[in-house]
């Protein structure tokens, strides 16, 4: 079975922001835990802040055209100098547009 990234729902505009974690527990070690975390956010979509805690890395995400995909990439290291990356989709939709 292949791997599909997940994807999440926003709306558009620079005021609405909204916020996405990636829970890395289940690929850590006993022991392990998150200590740098990269984000890649595609042109379009705004970092509007960002935190990491031992298996959590969180981004604050605002803006977006309607009805475009942008893919989020998180690469992560750990204590253990083991690191991984994890993309997902945000799809900008305006929920409340006449169609």
């Amino acid at each position: 079975m292949a791997f599909q990234i997940p994807i999440y729902i926003k709306e558009p505009g620079a005021e609405i922001r909204k916020d996405y974690d990636v829970d890395w527990s289940r690929w850590l070690n006993e022991g392990d835990y998150l200590t740098g975390v990269t984000w890649t956010v595609p042109t379009g979509l705004t970092n509007d802040g960002e935190s990491l805690g031992n298996t959590v890395a969180k981004i604050f995400l605002s803006g977006g055209v309607d009805q475009t995909d942008y893919t989020v990439l998180c690469q992560i290291t750990t204590n253990d100098t083991l690191g991984d990356e994890y993309s997902f989709t945000v799809r900008v939709l305006d929920r409340h547009k006449s169609t």
